[in-house]
């Protein structure tokens, strides 16, 4: 044990060794001192020995108290010495030991508590502890500041909670007309409503009961109008009949009043005149009535002596004392009720019927043949004159023509010779098994159709004849052969927009060249392949500022936009990886999100009154929403999926960097 005061650069006698070096010294700054650091220390200790003793000594360590000047106690630190051989060594030049305050180490989590909820965004409190050991104070340094433990509150099951539905209020549909226009009648009113209130998300149970309902309230209950209603007619007076008999006329004055009802409730009053006058019949009995004759009426007639040429008839005619009749006392007729006439019939002459005159020839044709009998025909007229028919008398029957055919020129004709057909006598064999060959095929005739006779002449041309037919016609097999292969064609898009993504290709081919026909194999192998190429490879740059949630938009397809992940460019590259909307939703630009097709923005309202014009937070209530203040008013936005809003950068960010919670007690 050695003992220094704090100038302690005094030279000393000492029985165990030389102090060389403070190892404190090479710890000032807080840091440890490295074996390669304390190798190089020793070799200066050793030169600084050889300095001091002139010979080399080994060094050990050894401890030392220090004394600061002012302050109570020492503190024992460490240092190295130089062992001395005889016994005695030499103090160096030991320096003041360096004080060391202490650090705090990395925090580590403790405990957490359990999610207060199961969905919907809960929160759970995790307490965290550090100790002061990053480095452990010395020297008389000061221990760490602040406190050895925190809790914090983070957010816990984040996804959505089961919503179930709920039913909108009932609107009418449709009404019937009412079955009165008065005095209550009745209607048909149809309601509906919709499981809208909210609409079931996330697995949870849709509406219970109808859509539809009906109900019949009453309608028009107001009293009927009741329209004024005249009494029966009433005689007022009447005037004598104007004759005594034969029906005379006379006046007969009625009224009436509009009292059966009388008009009530706005009804129209009765329609009308409340009086009127009538000419009725009076005094219709029958006057005396003298009978008088009718005409003449034939009653028979005899048959006429004669049926043409002037005959004679006897016609009866009769007539009745009923024009009129002699009724209510009048006389009858006077003179006889019948009488005969004599009268003249059929003076038309007697008909005569016509008679046929004998047929004389009119015309006749040449003959059909100048030899081996022909035919020619003979035209025949009569007339109807034989008498003529006259007074009615019947025309001849019978047609006033006839013709005959007779034969003509019978003596024998000359007959030529004519070829019969075409008959196979030889047959060569075909030049090609398939494809269309070729063949010889020889034939003859002979002319016995007819034969020449009575002078005829003989058959011209040859009696045989050749042939050269196509044979075989059927095609040749032909084995199918594949075309070049097309070009590449994407089937889906990049990945990414940045920072090295995939997609991936095809490339079609087909066996048409030729196609495979008449028997011929098909083409061996796959009419299409597939590969992945990678793209999008530069760096996102700009496109993707560190430490930011950016989300940026696809210019060609409204369903899709792009969310840039950090990586730390070193293993994992920065990338704008490709997403694509939920269902019936697109890309808003404006918003950054993915919103419903009709609509590009969310039109709940906030409560807020007033906001700063720009500003933009999370959703006190749910902070997978946020509220955008535009016009001096807010509206909330909904972040895409898996995301929050993040305060802190004033934008959507991943869910699990982001921490919220609600702040308006649910």
């Amino acid at each position: 044990m050695h003992r220094m005061t704090h100038d302690s650069g005094k030279r000393e006698q000492h029985t165990t060794g030389i102090v060389v070096k403070d190892r404190n010294t090479a710890t000032r700054t807080g840091t440890k001192i490295t074996a390669s650091q304390e190798r190089s220390l020793q070799q200066q200790q050793r030169r600084n020995v050889q300095d001091i003793t002139g010979q080399d000594m080994p060094i050990v360590e050894d401890t030392m108290e220090y004394t600061t000047p002012g302050r109570k106690g020492a503190v024992t630190l460490p240092i190295l010495v130089a062992a001395f051989s005889g016994g005695v060594g030499v103090r160096g030049y030991a320096t003041a030991p360096v004080v060391t305050h202490g650090g705090w180490s990395a925090w580590t989590e403790r405990s957490r508590t359990g999610c207060s909820k199961t969905c919907g965004l809960g929160h759970q409190i995790v307490t965290k502890v550090r100790t002061c050991t990053n480095p452990a104070p010395s020297g008389g340094g000061r221990s760490c500041s602040g406190s050895s433990s925190i809790s914090e509150t983070v957010s816990c099951n984040i996804r959505f909670c089961p919503v179930n539905g709920g039913w909108s209020a009932w609107t009418e549909q449709s009404r019937t007309a009412c079955t009165k226009s008065c005095e209550t009648g009745n209607q048909t009113v149809t309601k509906v409503r919709t499981c809208t209130n909210p609409a079931p998300a996330h697995g949870g149970r849709s509406c219970s009961g109808s859509s539809s309902m009906q109900e019949t309230p009453s309608c028009n209950t107001q009293p009927c109008p009741i329209n004024g209603g005249w009494t029966d007619w009433t005689e007022q007076f009447r005037t004598a009949c104007t004759k005594s008999c034969g029906t005379g006329s006379q006046t007969v004055r009625k009224v009436r009043t509009c009292t059966n009802p009388s008009p009530a409730n706005n009804g129209s009053f009765c329609s009308g005149q409340n009086s009127i006058q009538e000419t009725p019949s009076c005094n219709t009995q029958l006057c005396p009535v003298d009978g008088g004759w009718t005409d003449w009426a034939k009653q028979s007639r005899t048959a006429c002596t004669k049926s043409c040429g002037t005959g004679n008839m006897t016609v009866t005619k009769v007539r009745t004392c009923t024009n009129p009749a002699p009724a209510h006392g009048g006389i009858s007729c006077s003179g006889s009720s019948s009488m005969q006439e004599t009268l003249s019939c059929n003076t038309q002459p007697c008909p005569i019927d016509g008679g046929w005159t004998d047929y004389a020839e009119q015309s006749r044709t040449a003959c059909t043949k100048s030899c081996g009998t022909g035919n020619l025909t003979v035209t025949k007229v009569r007339t109807c004159t034989n008498p003529s028919p006259a007074h009615g008398g019947t025309s001849c029957s019978g047609s006033s023509s006839m013709q005959e055919i007779l034969s003509c020129n019978t003596q024998p004709c000359p007959i030529n010779g004519g070829w019969t057909d075409y008959a196979e006598q030889s047959r060569t064999a075909c030049t090609k098994s398939c494809g269309t060959g070729s063949l010889t095929v020889t034939k003859v005739r002979t002319c016995t159709n007819p034969a020449p006779a009575h002078g005829g002449a003989s058959c011209p041309g040859s009696s045989s004849m050749q042939e050269t037919p196509s044979c075989n016609t059927q095609p040749c097999p032909i084995d199918g052969g594949w075309t070049d292969w097309e070009d590449w064609e994407s089937t889906s898009k990049c990945t990414v927009m940045c920072g090295s993504g995939e997609k991936n290709q095809t490339r079609d081919r087909s066996c048409t060249n030729p196609e495979p026909r008449y028997g011929g194999s098909a083409c061996v192998g796959e009419e299409s392949e597939n590969r992945t190429l990678e793209c999008n490879t530069d760096d996102c740059g700009d496109l993707c500022p560190d430490r930011e949630n950016t989300y940026l938009t696809d210019n060609d397809d409204e369903e899709y936009y792009y969310h840039c992940v950090q990586g730390d460019n070193i293993t994992v590259s920065t990338k704008a990886i490709l997403r694509k909307c939920s269902e019936d939703t697109v890309w808003s630009p404006s918003i950054k999100n993915c919103v419903h097709k009709t609509d590009d923005s969310s039109t709940t309202p906030s409560p807020t009154p007033s906001c700063t014009d720009g500003a933009r937070r999370a959703d006190p209530v749910n902070c997978t929403f946020y509220l955008w203040c535009v016009g001096g008013s807010e509206t909330q936005y909904a972040c895409a999926a898996g995301t929050k809003f993040d305060n802190s950068i004033g934008t959507c960010n991943t869910a699990s960097l982001v921490s919220c919670e609600p702040t308006n007690g649910k």
